[in-house]
């Protein structure tokens, strides 16, 4: 039963998989939930689903969605939870999905955490995805997926094997409790205004960016390491601006992912922080300021892989 649950949250995905590409976070209230269900969204009880692995810090994570999602009470659940919620219209739930896009001749697969309201009681018809969080695998999971995707098994037994990666063995270099709170600040907020994010969305507020020449910006070192030996991209330590040598003028703190969870939900936090997410063929680098959770920088470049130093001087741009 429960496989059956996920398949239909896999669909779901792939059918507003045009919408959900191009930024870190998206909000979509407005354009794909009438009044009477965004009033009902607000009236139900939203469920969080994790990775199996992360109910062993299940703490850290309640209190990240505690700290973060205020617009409806919440529960965690365990995935194989689900069914007793699915069909129920007074819940609303997060899951993790997948969905394929195909730019130009070549497919790729994408992964996101999507927010939906339960099936409506009258018509059983499942509602559109609210909003979602794009991830970043790391190769191992992507490839594992890829990998299903290509098989010659059948539609229902590649679609058991992707929920079940998807929960029990996926890796992801932007997933933590405290990148999970300031995500989630960020649709608390516009959920409630419904404001939605443009799908191309950037931003530079160079008053706060300024703030950079006295302060560190701080990377996780997944940054450092994610796509720079699989395409023969020099650490970003040591590129050179494809033939320019200017560099980053400023601080920077290279954290581990645990070191920066502890920064960003800390009592009075008030860090400048940055997350590439490579989003298939594109990427996207943002920078949150963790004293309120917005946005201060976010860049969107289509068909670029690795993160470099041409990134730090576009954000250096916008500090000077």
């Amino acid at each position: 039963m429960m496989t059956r649950i996920k398949i239909a949250l896999i669909i779901s995905a792939i059918a507003f998989a045009g919408n959900i590409t191009k930024a870190q976070v998206s909000c979509f209230a407005k354009s794909y939930l009438k009044d009477e269900n965004f009033l009902r969204f607000k009236s139900t009880t939203t469920i969080f689903t994790l990775r199996y692995g992360d109910y062993e810090n299940i703490d850290q994570y309640r209190v990240a969605i505690q700290k973060a999602w205020t617009i409806t009470p919440f529960l965690i659940v365990k995935p194989n939870e689900l069914i007793k919620y699915q069909n129920n219209s007074t819940y609303s739930f997060f899951y993790f999905d997948s969905y394929v896009e195909q730019p130009d001749s070549l497919y790729s697969l994408n992964i996101i955490y999507a927010l939906k309201l339960g099936a409506e009681k009258t018509t059983r018809r499942n509602m559109p995805i609210v909003a979602t969080i794009n991830l970043y695998p790391d190769l191992y999971s992507l490839k594992y997926m890829q990998d299903i995707g290509y098989s010659y098994v059948s539609a229902l037994d590649k679609r058991k094997l992707f929920a079940n990666n998807l929960y029990k063995h996926s890796t992801f270099y932007n997933w933590s409790p405290g990148f999970l709170t300031t995500y989630l600040t960020l649709l608390d907020k516009a959920l409630r205004s419904r404001n939605e994010f443009d799908i191309e969305f950037e931003t530079a507020d160079k008053s706060n960016l300024s703030k950079l020449k006295n302060e560190p910006l701080y990377i996780p070192e997944y940054v450092k390491d994610s796509f720079n030996q699989e395409f023969n991209q020099y650490s970003i330590l040591n590129e050179v601006n494809e033939g320019n040598n200017e560099k980053y003028l400023y601080q920077i703190k290279f954290v581990s992912t645990k070191e920066l969870d502890e920064l960003i939900l800390s009592k009075d936090s008030d860090i400048k922080y940055l997350v590439y997410t490579q989003n298939s063929f594109d990427k996207v680098i943002t920078i949150y300021n963790s004293k309120n959770n917005k946005i201060i920088y976010q860049k969107y470049t289509p068909k670029s892989y690795g993160f470099r130093n041409s990134d730090l001087s576009s954000i250096q741009k916008n500090v000077n």
